[in-house]
């Protein structure tokens, strides 16, 4: 395969679809080595978008997805230092950002509507949620930090403290937890 153009860098592994528009179903990477992804045309998605176990994973580049059908989970990338989706607008169910160690920003500034909930948990790097367009999450918002014991810990957010900013909600179905 031809090496990615940049943001990639210079991965040793990577999925790279430089031409994939849409996917009809759900779009799964589970327990995988790659170091990079990449679908710099990819816009929707009908089901879910899901990342699982994928250790090595230190760059997601879908730059113009602009909907998910239903839920985005990324859970134990424990490589991936931020999760930005700088145009995604819609996800129709949830988003759920679990147990990925080193991360330290999630920013998904054109995000308007989350179906259902929106969370990050055991992500105790996280320094900066950003959702300056969100209006709309179906039933709660939660950034949680459960220590390796199991124990509840204060989410301290790394060295500079928790930022969320969410300056245009307007609607929330249950519940704000920051804990």
């Amino acid at each position: 395969p031809t090496q990615p153009p940049t943001p990639m860098g210079n991965p040793q592994t990577y999925v790279d679809v430089p031409s994939l528009l849409t996917v009809a179903g759900n779009l799964y990477f589970r327990y995988n080595n790659f170091e990079a992804f990449q679908a710099p045309q990819l816009i929707a998605i009908a089901a879910d978008l899901n990342f699982y176990q994928n250790y090595n994973l230190n760059r997601l580049h879908v730059p113009v997805l602009l909907a998910v059908g239903e839920d985005v989970d990324v859970y134990n990338c424990g490589s991936l230092p931020s999760l930005t989706m700088q145009s995604l607008i819609d996800v129709g169910g949830y988003i759920s950002v679990r147990s990925n160690g080193v991360m330290e920003q999630v920013d998904m500034p054109q995000l308007l509507a989350v179906g259902s909930y929106f969370q990050i948990y055991s992500c105790a790097s996280v320094e900066l949620v950003s959702l300056e367009a969100i209006q709309t999450i179906g039933t709660y918002f939660r950034v949680y930090y459960s220590g390796s014991s199991g124990t509840r810990r204060r989410l301290s957010g790394g060295a500079a403290g928790l930022r969320v900013g969410m300056p245009v909600l307007r609607e929330i179905g249950t519940n704000v937890e920051l804990c």
